[in-house]
C-alpha cells in the first residue's frame, strides 16, 4: 500500500494494486511495496531526454519528439564536424601542445551519439506506426492475443490519463492504470519494464484488480485488459474472467493477513528462487555508510552485510538473508 494513496483514502487496510502484483511475483516483494512508502502509478517512467528514452505513446507527442530530435541531432551533428575542421586547419591534431582542445569534442560526439540512439527509436516508432492496421478487441473471443499499442490506437478508442486514482472502499483497493480505453466498455491498459515479454500471473492480477476498481467506481462493464511492453510497445490482450476477478479477493485477503502477521513480528514471508532471478529487489549495491542504506518505514535499515561482505540490497536488509543468486562482493 503506498504511502500516497493510504494517507489520500484514508485506510491502513487499503492496498494498492501495485503492492497487490508484488505480492503475486513474491510475498516479501509485497511486504516491502507496502513498507516503501512511495507512490508506483502505472505511469510514464522517464523523461526526455535519457539514456533510458522511450518515445511517447501519443503520436502526437511522438511526432514533437521526432521534430525536436531531428533538429537536435543536425544541429549537434554540424558543430562536432565543424569543430574537428577548425582543429584540423590548426594543425592541432598532429601535435600534442593543443591536446587538449580535442576533450571538448568528446562531449559533443557523446550527444551526437545519444541523439542518434534517440532517433532510431522515434523511427522505429514511427514504422510501427505507420504498419499498424486498426485492430478492435473483441468481447465475443475469450482467449489472450498479442497486440500492438498502435493497433489500438488506430482503432478508434477514447485514450484516457486517469487524472484520479480508482478506489473501491468495499474491496479496501486504490490504483491507477497507465490508460484506459473506452468504446462500449473500459479497458484498464498497464505498463511493463520487463524485458521478458511474457504474460505473467502478477500482470494478470493487476489487471483483474483495476477491472474491479474501475467496474466499482464507475458501474462500467470492464472484461478485458491490456499489458503492454515499454520497450517494444506490444503485448497482450487479456480477457477478465470471474476466477480473475475472484482471485483479487482471495490475494487481497491472503495479503491483509500476512501484513498483520509481520507487523506482529511472526515469521517472515517465504519467497521463491524462481522470482528472486527476476527481482531488483536484490540487486546488489555497494555498501557506503548514510548514503546506500534501504528505508522503509521512513526509517533507514541496517544493511545485511554477512561474511565480510562489501554489498547489500533492499530484501537483504529488509529479512536479513542472503538472497539466491546474490554476488556479495567480499571486503579486501
Amino acid at each position: 500500500m503506498s504511502g500516497n494513496a493510504s494517507n489520500q483514502f484514508g485506510s491502513a487496510q487499503t492496498i494498492d494494486v501495485h503492492s497487490l502484483g508484488q505480492f503475486e511475483f513474491c510475498p516479501r516483494a509485497g511486504i516491502i511495496a507496502v513498507e516503501r512508502n512511495e507512490e508506483k502509478p502505472e505511469s510514464d517512467g522517464f523523461t526526455f531526454p535519457n539514456l533510458s528514452f522511450t518515445p511517447s505513446f501519443d503520436f502526437e507527442q511522438l511526432k514533437a519528439q521526432y521534430h525536436e530530435t531531428q533538429k537536435q541531432l543536425i544541429g549537434s551533428g554540424a558543430l562536432a564536424v565543424a569543430y574537428a575542421l577548425v582543429l584540423m586547419a590548426m594543425g592541432t591534431v598532429f601535435g600534442n601542445s593543443k591536446w587538449f582542445y580535442w576533450l571538448v569534442e568528446i562531449p559533443i560526439i557523446y550527444y551526437v551519439v545519444l541523439r542518434v540512439q534517440m532517433f532510431g527509436k522515434l523511427l522505429k516508432d514511427f514504422d510501427s506506426h505507420e504498419s499498424a492496421k486498426p485492430r478492435k478487441i473483441e468481447d465475443g473471443s475469450r482467449f489472450v492475443f498479442e497486440v500492438n499499442w498502435w493497433e489500438l490506437v488506430k482503432a478508434g478508442y477514447e485514450i484516457i490519463e486517469p487524472a484520479k486514482h480508482y478506489y473501491s472502499s468495499s474491496l479496501g483497493l486504490v490504483g491507477l492504470p497507465f490508460r484506459v480505453l473506452t468504446a462500449s466498455s473500459r479497458i484498464p491498459v498497464i505498463k511493463s519494464y520487463s524485458s521478458k515479454h511474457q504474460l505473467s500471473s502478477s500482470q494478470r492480477l493487476r489487471l483483474a484488480a483495476y477491472a474491479e476498481l474501475i467496474s466499482s467506481s464507475e458501474g462500467s462493464e470492464c472484461n478485458w485488459g491490456v499489458v503492454i511492453f515499454n520497450d517494444t510497445k506490444k503485448g497482450f490482450a487479456v480477457p477478465i474472467e470471474s476466477t480473475d476477478r475472484r482471485k483479487v479477493a482471495r490475494c487481497l485477503r491472503e495479503f491483509r493477513e500476512l501484513i498483520a502477521s509481520v507487523r506482529q513480528g511472526h515469521e517472515s514471508p517465504k519467497t521463491s528462487p524462481n522470482s528472486c532471478t527476476r527481482c531488483p529487489l536484490n540487486r546488489p549495491r555497494t555498501y557506503r555508510e548514510g548514503v546506500t542504506e534501504t528505508v522503509l518505514d521512513g526509517r533507514k535499515l541496517p544493511a545485511f552485510l554477512p561474511d565480510g561482505a562489501k554489498s547489500h540490497c533492499d530484501c537483504g536488509d529488509r529479512f536479513r538473508w542472503t538472497p539466491p543468486q546474490f554476488a556479495f562482493e567480499k571486503k579486501d
